[in-house]
């Protein structure tokens, strides 16, 4: 859906909006994606709700739901209190437009309003459920607002509308829930593929990542750069024929790959038909076995199917178990092939299916029978999964069977059994079979590709920095690659592996690293302004190092940096953020050298290494004092301190500038931080420290 201005935003506005963008990562203003709106209030800069007239009952009167919103208050009514007693105007399209979202179903909540260093103009923030949904309910509420300084009238109902319709459209398909839902119950990273494709995501990142693709969790062996990925229903229709055929071939299975349906109008009941099921394989097993069982009638030799089939509806309607059946296209067909219409009276104990097989949509029955499997067609479904997993890769298959009964050996069958695998398992049917147990496919299959025991991610090193952070992260590169490391080393505009440049196609360098599946960790450099506009693009780091304070630069309009930050310690604050997003057990690496980047300190609860050019530095001095780590280099040696212990650790070090110096510093602190021991730090510190300073009067790191 493509976002068109819609009738109802088309009205003159006293407050405008300078930008309306989205903010994907953890950001300056939250930890979760957000809207950033920024809007000149003009005329209305601290003109508070409760002296515009009639403005705080129109908006209850347009918006009554607005009274659940607890805002600071901490309870119902709180928002409507706020205004009475006076807000900005500002806040108050904040909260419309998290009601808006709400009212068309989606779960949002969070919101915050800041002033820039501009006059009059604010960051308006709130979270979204969808992308899309996002940018039009920031576009309506201002439409909102708007209208009521203008007293003009306003409609709620098309607003809501359109934001259903963009729900609709984005909702991701039931099994692709179930995964997402386990994903984030077990906190794997997530990776969209494409923008407004909910079904095209890796998860995990770096050589432990995954890709699904339409439903499809792709092999490993599809997961480089290099290789195309299935575009079309029609290429996996084609695969799947491919694997059916390998797989009969492979095993000398006699069956056939099309369900031939055959049914005579003088058979004998139990003669006439096969039956559907479906059998799941995962990881070279097959844990669940469905039986699709089609709507039935049996005739009396007086009333005709039709008739036959509204008492059966009848009786579904008291009892709420099964649905209705219909008599459709399907149903005239499956009868003509016994040779009956709808209206032809069934004789006396005959048999007919309504359908060709069951699902609980169509009035039939979904029954799980792992426990009427006889052994031998256990094992055969299991030989299946693997020839499936060894020769194409994939761990997750379904097959589709007909056939007599599954509790005789498929062989003893074989002219009336048909098989066809599917890469496509209709997870709905194994999650809410109508009887027996239910199988959690999204579950089970990341419990199978991530194992508990097992990691999930490559370990990431972040660095924020004004100056330095890029020769920074190429000193990183190289170091942990001579360690033996496949690093992937990125910016928001750069990308590499063993120093190969990749193609960014449009993309983020950071996001097209972390889904490389050739790397075993990554060094990413975060700019002050990828913070403030576009988020962390990464799901936490291991080691976050804030190397400097970027400056303040003023655009072309003269307002600071895109109006996100007033002030050095707001962008401060903001590249804060590398070293606070950290996985349990991270750590955080700080200039103490600038005392707006300790500052920040009390708010870390993980392990904080320091570093400082001077000893006597009290930021270290007191961090130290607590039990700290802290590099310090000084008269050209570096010196370890642990607590209130101390050794030399590196020699020689002859360096002119403050930001040479904080460079060797942070390298150190960063590879004793990820994990590299202190012996191979120092060695590779003393082997290589000559050739990244070879002189003394010019510095290489400029």
């Amino acid at each position: 859906m493509s976002l068109q201005p819609a009738p109802y935003l088309t009205s003159s506005h006293p407050l405008k909006a300078l930008d309306i963008s989205l903010v994907r990562g953890a950001n300056a203003f939250a930890w979760s994606p957000v809207v950033r709106l920024t809007l000149d209030l003009g005329e209305y800069d601290e003109v508070f709700t409760n002296t515009i007239d009639g403005f705080f009952d129109a908006l209850k009167a347009l918006l009554p739901s607005l009274y659940e919103h607890h805002c600071s208050v901490g309870a119902p009514g709180g928002f409507f209190r706020r205004m009475s007693e006076g807000t900005l105007l500002g806040h108050v399209l904040e909260h419309i437009a998290l009601e808006l979202q709400v009212l068309a179903g989606m779960d949002v909540t969070y919101g915050k309003t800041r002033r820039t260093s501009q006059k009059g103009v604010y960051n308006v923030v709130f979270s979204y459920f969808y992308e899309e949904a996002g940018i039009v309910a920031a576009k309506a509420a201002l439409h909102i607002v708007n209208a009521l300084l203008l007293k003009e009238s306003v409609e709620i109902s098309p607003i809501i509308r359109q934001l259903r319709g963009i729900a609709a459209e984005f909702v991701p398909s039931f099994s692709t829930q179930e995964i997402l839902t386990e994903a984030r119950r077990r906190r794997l990273p997530l990776v969209r593929l494409r923008e407004a494709d909910v079904e095209s995501f890796r998860l995990g990142t770096g050589k432990y990542s995954r890709r699904f693709e339409a439903g499809l969790l792709l092999p490993k062996s599809l997961h480089t750069r290099h290789n195309t990925v299935l575009q079309s229903s029609e290429q996996v229709s084609a695969l799947e024929q491919e694997i059916t055929r390998t797989c009969l071939r492979t095993l000398h299975l006699p069956f056939g790959t099309s369900a031939p349906f055959k049914a005579s109008k003088d058979a004998a009941p139990e003669a006439v038909l096969t039956n559907a099921y479906r059998v799941l394989l995962l990881n070279g097993a097959a844990p669940s076995v469905l039986k699709l069982a089609p709507p039935i009638v049996e005739g009396n030799g007086e009333a005709s199917i039709e008739a036959l089939v509204e008492a059966l509806n009848a009786l579904r309607r008291t009892s709420g178990r099964l649905q209705p059946v219909v008599l459709d296209d399907e149903s005239r067909a499956v009868l003509s092939e016994f040779g009956f219409a709808p209206e032809a009276v069934l004789p006396k104990g005959f048999v007919v299916r309504l359908k060709r097989e069951g699902t609980p949509e169509n009035g039939g029955a979904v029954i799980e029978m792992n426990d009427e499997v006889c052994h031998e067609n256990k094992w055969l479904f299991e030989q299946i999964a693997g020839t499936i997993r060894e020769h194409f890769g994939y761990e997750l298959a379904e097959l589709r069977i007909t056939t007599p009964s599954l509790n005789r050996p498929l062989l003893d069958n074989a002219s009336a059994t048909t098989l066809h695998c599917s890469l496509q398992p209709e997870t709905r049917l194994y999650r809410l079979p109508t009887s027996g147990k239910t199988y959690n496919i999204g579950q089970n299959l990341l419990s199978a590709v991530f194992p508990s025991d097992k990691p999930a991610r490559v370990p990431i090193v972040a660095i924020s920095a004004g100056l330095g952070g890029d020769f920074l992260r190429t000193m990183l590169d190289d170091a942990l690659t001579e360690l033996g490391f496949t690093v992937g080393s990125a910016s928001p505009g750069s990308a590499s592996i063993r120093h190969e440049t990749l193609t960014l196609r449009g993309e983020s360098g950071i996001l097209t690293i972390l889904t490389e599946p050739e790397i075993d960790c990554a060094v990413l450099e975060i700019p002050l302004e990828t913070i403030t506009s576009e988020g962390l693009c990464y799901d936490r780091a291991d080691v976050g190092v804030v190397l400097n304070i970027a400056d303040i630069a003023e655009n072309d309009s003269g307002d600071a940096n895109d109006n996100a930050l007033e002030t050095s310690e707001d962008a401060a604050h903001a590249q804060a953020l590398v070293a606070e997003y950290l996985v349990a057990g991270g750590t955080a690496v700080l200039n103490a050298n600038n005392p707006l980047i300790t500052r920040s300190v009390e708010r870390y609860d993980h392990e904080t290494i320091f570093f400082a050019t001077h000893r006597t530095n009290p930021q270290l001095a007191l961090h130290c004092s607590r039990g700290g780590k802290a590099f310090v280099l000084e008269n050209g040696t570096m010196t370890l301190l642990e607590g209130k212990q101390e050794s030399p650790f590196v020699r020689g070090i002859a360096l002119e500038t403050t930001l040479d110096k904080e460079l060797v510093l942070a390298l150190a602190s960063t590879l004793l931080a990820f994990g590299i021991s202190k012996y191979k730090v120092r060695t590779w510190l003393e082997n290589t420290v000559e050739r990244l300073f070879a002189t003394e009067k010019e510095s290489l790191f400029h």
